[in-house]
């Protein structure tokens, strides 16, 4: 891999640099306001920054530099709520609000929770990507072609990654059924 030159380098940290000292309180007070904490801010902050640092950011920027550092930390921030309500979706399925079996049979409720117990284990074992595709088309009830929009991958991409979720889904059930 080629890092680049020293010159290229040292335009990248003068960029950077220009960009923290004009822009970096406005953009810690934005995230701030947007955050939990003031640590998770800063680590959004270095998050920016460093995709700032990227090959092609500082002529992307250019003429339109707080524009450019604000989308970004707008994108970050979109991206980091995408993958916390993901995975909060596992930790939203509770067995007490789980409506597959209305009946006064103990035995078939006790099975019911157990088995919304398992999946909620295995969907937290899944690849963060595959969860994130399972939970968008299980949970959001979006078609593949809207996830592979929302996620800037293909829907081929999103078809094998909700094969491997299901597959993955699949075996957690049989193991637990051997189990038991």
């Amino acid at each position: 891999m080629r890092i680049g030159s020293n010159d290229t380098l040292v335009a990248n940290s003068e960029f950077l640099e220009r960009l923290v000292t004009k822009h970096g309180n406005s953009l810690l007070e934005f995230l701030r306001r947007r955050l939990r904490s003031d640590e998770d801010a800063q680590d959004a902050a270095q998050e920016v920054m460093l995709r700032l640092a990227q090959p092609g950011a500082r002529k992307a920027a250019e003429g339109r530099e707080r524009a450019y550092l604000f989308t970004i930390a707008r994108n970050l921030l979109i991206d980091r709520h995408r993958r916390r309500k993901a995975r909060g979706i596992e930790a939203s399925v509770r067995p007490s609000e789980v409506t597959l079996l209305a009946t006064d049979d103990t035995e078939q409720q006790v099975i019911v929770h157990e088995t919304v117990d398992v999946l909620r284990r295995g969907l937290a074992s899944l690849a963060t990507e595959d969860r994130e595709v399972f939970v968008l088309h299980r949970f959001g009830h979006l078609g593949y072609r809207q996830i592979a929009a929302r996620l800037d991958i293909s829907e081929r991409t999103v078809e094998r990654r909700m094969s491997r979720a299901l597959s993955h889904l699949k075996r957690v059930l049989d193991r637990s059924q051997v189990s038991q």
